[in-house]
């Protein structure tokens, strides 16, 4: 994926992040996800200087900005359909 991405939302975890990721695609949406920063330039929590050492903790969905509705909608169809159950 390249420029033009925009987040779409944040996972708790790299598997969840994963698992968001790999449903949208189904769905045919691009999508990929990275660590959060805590600033620009900065790290998470798990890797305060940003080096890349730990993957762990929240991650960003990222989405095509022309995707970003399609997107939006299909995690509110999920979610309501996990509340449903």
């Amino acid at each position: 994926m390249n420029d033009g991405l925009v987040k779409l939302t944040e996972a708790n975890s790299e598997a969840e992040a994963a698992m968001i990721c790999g449903y949208l695609e189904s769905l045919g949406i691009s999508a990929s996800y990275e660590k959060s920063r805590i600033f620009p330039g900065m790290g998470t929590a798990a890797d305060p200087v940003g080096i890349g050492a730990a993957h762990a903790g929240r991650q960003e969905i990222l989405v095509r900005a022309a995707d970003l509705e399609t997107a939006l909608e299909a995690l509110a169809q999920a979610n309501a359909g996990d509340k449903a159950t």
